[in-house]
């Protein structure tokens, strides 16, 4: 709740979030209407775990007014997306938009291969991509290579 009053008290347009704390929001049946008047909040970024289909009108629920909602994966440790949102393209509740730009990512099955559309499967990111870090920040090299590029 403090979040939507700070975010109405400083005119935040663009609202970053996960999909566990929007949850936790509709569980409790919060909605600020009282700041309605003053919410600026033009788009909703979820990320941390896939933003579950049902979610999406609440965000609009939380607003009081249309809003783009945008599920994306990929962060702070990699300094950029592998799947990500796009003004220019239409949501599809419980779908990631699109791939962050310069990313070759697909899903694997377990044995390690390409799974089929539809089917559950661990993201992988084939390629090395423009903003690819070379490492965590005071950490050994091994912790980076273990966290990417082992199974």
């Amino acid at each position: 709740e403090v979040l939507w009053e700070l975010a109405a008290r400083e005119g935040v347009t663009v609202f970053g979030t996960s999909a566990a704390y929007l949850s936790i929001m509709e569980r409790r049946g919060f909605v600020p209407t009282e700041l309605y008047d003053r919410i600026k909040v033009r788009m909703i970024l979820s990320t941390g775990s896939p933003l579950r289909a049902e979610l999406y009108p609440y965000a609009e629920k939380l607003v009081g007014h249309p809003v783009q909602v945008g599920s994306i994966t990929g962060g702070t440790d990699i300094c950029s997306l592998f799947g990500t949102h796009n003004e220019a393209l239409p949501v599809r509740a419980g779908e990631l938009q699109c791939l962050g730009l310069g990313m070759d990512v697909d899903v694997f099955d377990d044995s390690g291969h390409s799974a089929p559309d539809m089917v559950e499967g661990d993201l992988v990111c084939k390629k090395p991509f423009p903003v690819q870090p070379i490492g965590f920040w005071h950490q050994p090299n091994e912790r980076y290579k273990d966290s990417y590029y082992t199974q």
